[in-house]
Parts: C-alpha cells; structure tokens; sequence
C-alpha cells in the first residue's frame, strides 16, 4: 500500500524534477518571487543532496561544490528560493 506523500513534498519532488541535459546540465535552477510574495503563507525549507561528484542534485541541474545547497518555497510556489547555507 502506498502512501500518500504530503504537499510540501510533493512540490519539493516538483522543484527538482528532472531537468533538459540534451545540451549539458543547466547552472542551477531559478528563484520565483519574493518573501513578500510569500506574506502570509508557509514557508517550508528543504535540504537538497547533492549526488554525482557532490555538484548536480537529483534532477540534474549543476551547482558546483561547496556548501550545503537548501531552497525555501510556498506550496502554491509564488516563492522559490535556492541557497547555500554560509
């Protein structure tokens, strides 16, 4: 029996989809809006592993090495944010 995954998981699976390397892994991937875009929503922040030399997470965008890599979303996604931890 499979259980349902909660929302906030669901568009985290979302945020890192796969992504087009036809051409080369893209250079990450794109914020959406602003806190104030999030004014009155929840804010749900996740870690994002970073697999293949620690430089490209699950979908196959590359962030280079470095510090842990998070992004913060609304579950509507009015805000996405990509960061290091610094």
């Amino acid at each position: 029996m499979k259980t349902k995954k909660s929302p906030a998981t669901q568009v985290y699976n979302e945020l890192i989809g796969k992504v087009d390397c036809r051409r080369g892994a893209p250079m990450g991937r794109s914020n959406v809006g602003t806190k104030e875009d999030a004014n009155g929503k929840r804010i749900y922040h996740r870690h994002i592993p970073l697999v293949c030399d620690g430089a490209y997470d699950s979908g196959g965008a590359y962030w280079g090495c470095g510090t842990p890599l998070y992004v913060e979303f609304t579950l509507d996604m009015s805000y996405v944010n990509y960061y290091r931890n610094e």
